[in-house]
């Protein structure tokens, strides 16, 4: 959350809430698809949420996983 304040709310001081909510929109889609991020290796989240590879991240195949007792 302090990205989000420090990278938009501060730097543009909405004067409604929906002036809030558009511009929280268009940060959000940027953070998750234009912006690296460190901690996933350099990639976008979504990048890593589409191949499954980067930041520790693992899609586990739910249907084929076998059932610990």
């Amino acid at each position: 959350m302090a990205h989000l304040k420090y990278e938009d709310v501060y730097l543009k001081c909405y004067i409604g809430v929906l002036a809030l909510i558009a511009g929280l929109a268009e940060y959000f889609l940027f953070y998750n698809t234009e912006r690296p991020h460190q901690a996933l290796y350099y990639c976008t989240p979504d990048e890593v949420y589409r191949t499954g590879v980067g930041g520790g991240a693992r899609i586990v195949d739910k249907f084929n996983v076998k059932q610990e007792a």
